[in-house]
């Protein structure tokens, strides 16, 4: 398949096929890191829009990558980016075992550690950087991968509530949210996530934002009477062939005070 450019702008990935599935590469002037994508296993879009704009965050800190998924991406990419430690952890075994053998895969790499736990479970170190791609699809009936519960912020509420007793003094929160959810505005009576993120400590700030157009086949587009249901102010906007589209944001939440 060759350059892999899941979201407009994303640079460096590579997706190929393999007898054992599929091979996702990134590349840069540090290394480079391989992933197998097993044969029905999700292959990352968004996250890697989400690599796309932490660069600057990592050198030398210490990180901590929730839910990284089989393919470990993000924590991968936060090593090779010259990350000083990083942890990526995941709720599910399977996932697990096919991440560790991930971080094997990459010799290269020798600074990740892969970890079962329920977010926060069983993390009990505190790092410069938390990461996050959360499920947050607000769904009926669960589905791990995508599910974010009912309003599909139940997991990043979650994260904000746990994260700043989780950070270094000054350390900050990334995650990639979906506008729909109210992340700078509210679209129903409930709070903006930004100030979800100020009542607990964080300071909030847009660090990107890029459209994102749901595929008729996927699992934004059976939820859109849903997603209208529960935030009746939000409007997906139409491009000019008609097509519907909304935005993903990075967000970065800065810790300014240590709360626990």
């Amino acid at each position: 398949m060759g350059l892999y450019e899941p979201i407009s702008g994303v640079k460096g990935f590579s997706l190929n096929s393999r007898v054992s599935g599929q091979e996702l590469t990134y590349k840069d002037r540090r290394g480079s890191i391989k992933t197998i994508i097993r044969p029905g296993g999700h292959v990352p879009k968004t996250g890697l829009y989400l690599c796309d704009n932490i660069g600057k965050f990592l050198d030398n800190k210490t990180v901590l990558d929730l839910g990284t998924g089989e393919t470990a991406i993000i924590a991968l990419f936060a090593a090779l980016k010259g990350a000083k430690n990083v942890i990526g952890s995941d709720i599910k075994n399977q996932v697990v075992t096919l991440a560790r053998e991930n971080v094997i895969h990459n010799k290269m790499i020798n600074n990740v550690e892969i970890r079962l736990s329920d977010l926060f479970t069983h993390i009990h170190e505190s790092f410069d950087v938390i990461i996050s791609n959360p499920p947050q699809m607000p769904m009926l009936h669960k589905v791990i991968h995508d599910s974010g519960g009912v309003n599909g912020r139940e997991i990043i509420e979650r994260i904000i509530h746990d994260s700043p007793s989780h950070l270094n003094p000054g350390g900050k929160l990334i995650m990639l949210l979906f506008d729909f959810l109210g992340v700078e505005d509210n679209f129903n009576n409930e709070p903006s996530i930004f100030e979800v993120m100020n009542t607990h400590g964080l300071q909030p700030s847009l660090v990107a934002k890029q459209r994102r157009f749901p595929s008729e086949s996927g699992q934004t587009y059976k939820s859109f009477a849903h997603i209208k249901q529960l935030f009746p102010k939000y409007k997906f906007q139409m491009d000019k062939s008609g097509r519907p589209f909304h935005y993903i944001f990075v967000v970065k939440g800065e810790l300014h005070k240590k709360t626990i």
